[in-house]
C-alpha cells in the first residue's frame, strides 16, 4: 500500500520527499520588497502591510504570471493621479481589477455576455462600459466612457484584492516599454515608479501581457490577444506550409503555421522600440 507518511522508507527516499516539500513549499513563498530589494516581510505576515501600504495611497509592484502589475487603489485618485504621472501615462486609461462580478455591476453596465467572458477561464480585461458610480475617480480612465475590467486570476490576486472594491492592474513598464517580467529588471527599471514590490517565487519565463476583449452582439472582439488565448492556434480552412510571419511595426505579433493551425504570438508592442525590439527577437 501507499504510504502517506516517511514511516518504512529507505533514509535516501526520506530524503527526497522531504526536499520535494520544502521545493513545494519555496515555489509558493511571497515577499514584500522595498525599491531595494530588501525583504520587509514574507508569507503571512505580507498582506496586512500589503493592505496598509494601498489603504495609504502607495503604489506596489505586483509580480504575476505573465510580468509585473502596478497596483493602486482604484478608489484613491490621488494614489491613481500618483502612479499616472510617475509612468508617464497622461491619457490612456488603467485596467482595474476588481474582486467579483458582484462588484463590477456597481461600478459598470454589462449584459449577460461580457459577465460570461469575465468570468471565464481566460479572465482576459473586458471593455465595459462605465455605470453612474460616483466613486471611480475619473483619474482611472479620463474623459472615456469605458472601462477596462479583469478578474483575479491566481491565488495571488485573491489575496491582494480582500478588502477593496477595485484596484488599479496596469502593466508594470514607463509608457511604450514592455513590461517587465524578471525581478531583477524590476528593480531596475520600477524603482521610481513603485514605492513597495510584491514578489512570488516563481520564476516567469515568458512575458504575456493580459488580453484586451470587447462583447459586441454576442461576439468576442479581440483587440490584445495575450494571456489566457496564446499561443493556442487559430484552426485554418486550408493546409499551409510551415511559415513565418514577422507581423508589423505597431502592435506586432508573429505567427507560425502548421498544417492547417496558425499559432500567433503573444502581444509584442510596437518595434520602434528598442527595448521591445529585444523581446520580439527573444
Amino acid at each position: 500500500m501507499p504510504c502517506r507518511n516517511n514511516e518504512g522508507l529507505e533514509p535516501w527516499a526520506t530524503w527526497l520527499v522531504e526536499k520535494v516539500r520544502e521545493k513545494k513549499h519555496m515555489d509558493k513563498r511571497v515577499f514584500l520588497k522595498d525599491t531595494k530589494g530588501k525583504i520587509i516581510a514574507q508569507d503571512e505576515a505580507v498582506w496586512p502591510l500589503v493592505k496598509e501600504a494601498l489603504h495609504l495611497g502607495k503604489v506596489i509592484a505586483v509580480k504575476g504570471l505573465g510580468g509585473y502589475h502596478l497596483c493602486c487603489d482604484a478608489l484613491n485618485a490621488e494614489a491613481a493621479a500618483t502612479l499616472r504621472s510617475r509612468k508617464v501615462r497622461w491619457d490612456k486609461p488603467f485596467a482595474v481589477m476588481m474582486p467579483d462580478l458582484e462588484t463590477v455591476n456597481i461600478f459598470c453596465r454589462l449584459d449577460e455576455d461580457e459577465n460570461r467572458i469575465l468570468d471565464s477561464r481566460r479572465r482576459p480585461i473586458v471593455l465595459l462600459e462605465k455605470g453612474d458610480s460616483i466613486f471611480l475617480p475619473n483619474e482611472i480612465a479620463p474623459n472615456n466612457r469605458h472601462l477596462g475590467v479583469m478578474l483575479p486570476y491566481m491565488h495571488l490576486h485573491y489575496l491582494l484584492i480582500q478588502g477593496f472594491y477595485a484596484l488599479v492592474m496596469t502593466s508594470g513598464n514607463i509608457s511604450d516599454e514592455p513590461t517587465v517580467y524578471r525581478d531583477e529588471d524590476a528593480f531596475l527599471r520600477l524603482n521610481k515608479v513603485a514605492d513597495l514590490f510584491l514578489i512570488h517565487s516563481r520564476k516567469i519565463f515568458r512575458r504575456c501581457d493580459d488580453s484586451v476583449v470587447r462583447v459586441n452582439r454576442g461576439r468576442v472582439l479581440l483587440l490584445r490577444r495575450s494571456r489566457g488565448y496564446a499561443p493556442e492556434p487559430i484552426g485554418l480552412h486550408l493546409h499551409l506550409p510551415e511559415i513565418l510571419a514577422c507581423g508589423g511595426e505597431q502592435k506586432n505579433t508573429f505567427c507560425l503555421t502548421k498544417n492547417n493551425k496558425a499559432f500567433l504570438s503573444q502581444h509584442i508592442g510596437d518595434l520602434e522600440n528598442g527595448q521591445i525590439l529585444l523581446n520580439f527577437e527573444e
